[in-house]
């Protein structure tokens, strides 16, 4: 049944890319939405929190239709970023997150999310941009309040959201290739963390170097591929004259970003002393590997 659904739910997805009318790409959603709230009662037992989450789900496209009606584009890309939970229309993402499954939580952030981000690529607001620049600082202070590991991945997800959605704004291809890595990263990381049955991905004392170097990657950790990326992104804003000030301010973020959450981490693992299982994680290994992925 559940293989089914998925089926389903997948299909309705790669239908929007078929069609470039609002109307049916809206429908398309919708329709895959239905699905996913079939799974989400399924897979989740905390009924409230799926109440929640439909409710906000479905409020969003009703107001998201509307707004197309009336042509204001402006509102259109507002609720549009509140149906993905981009700051600083988040607090009722990171709330829920907490109480969904890993499955579901993954769903949630990165296939659900598709949709709505095909809607800001054919109908996106130049004038976003600079808020999303902003909230690239938002999600690293939120970094501050992280209190459980689900909530934590969601602050990451939505810190690499927010790149994505600025890509869209300077270059498109760049978008898709960032996007892509981000897709794959996310995959293999919740993947090892559910095929070790664990709660708490720092209990685990058999830690493999795959896990430790895509654990880099999701946290942006200089020199992997994702920083590179990221750097990448800012040099590609130069040359749509963003002030130097601008600049700066991104690659201070990123790497605040970066380092408090490795510094999260490693503090963790410390405490776990995993050094001690003589895991050899060589560092040179992992540059090496970053810069071969840059160069394919």
């Amino acid at each position: 049944m559940l293989n089914l659904l998925l089926m389903y739910y997948f299909m309705f997805i790669f239908m929007v890319f078929l069609y470039s009318n609002m109307i049916m790409i809206w429908f398309y959603m919708e329709m895959s939405s239905m699905i996913f709230y079939i799974m989400l009662n399924k897979l989740n037992n905390d009924k409230e929190i799926n109440i929640i989450y439909f409710i906000i789900q479905e409020m969003s496209s009703i107001m998201m239709i509307y707004m197309y009606m009336i042509n204001n584009l402006f509102l259109l890309n507002f609720f549009i970023l509140l149906k993905m939970g981009v700051p600083p229309m988040h607090n009722w993402l990171l709330k829920i997150s907490i109480f969904l499954n890993w499955k579901i939580l993954y769903m949630v952030m990165n296939f659900q999310k598709i949709i709505p981000l095909n809607f800001i690529y054919m109908y996106m607001c130049n004038s976003w941009s600079m808020m999303i620049i902003l909230n690239l600082s938002m999600t690293t202070f939120f970094l501050f309040n992280a209190f459980n590991n689900k909530y934590l991945y969601s602050i990451i997800s939505l810190n690499s959201l927010s790149w994505i959605i600025l890509l869209m704004f300077f270059n498109k291809m760049f978008m898709l290739m960032y996007l892509s890595m981000y897709f794959y990263f996310n995959f293999f990381f919740l993947k090892n963390l559910m095929n070790n049955n664990s709660k708490n991905f720092f209990n685990m004392l058999n830690f493999k170097m795959l896990f430790f170097f895509i654990l880099l990657n999701m946290i942006s950790f200089p020199p992997t591929i994702m920083f590179l990326m990221k750097i990448k992104i800012i040099f590609l804003l130069k040359m749509y004259n963003l002030t130097k000030f601008l600049l700066i301010f991104m690659i201070l973020i990123m790497l605040v970003f970066s380092m408090v959450l490795f510094m999260f981490f490693l503090n963790h693992f410390f405490v776990m002393e995993w050094f001690k299982e003589k895991i050899n994680i060589k560092l040179n290994m992992i540059i090496y590997l970053n810069l071969m992925l840059v160069f394919l």
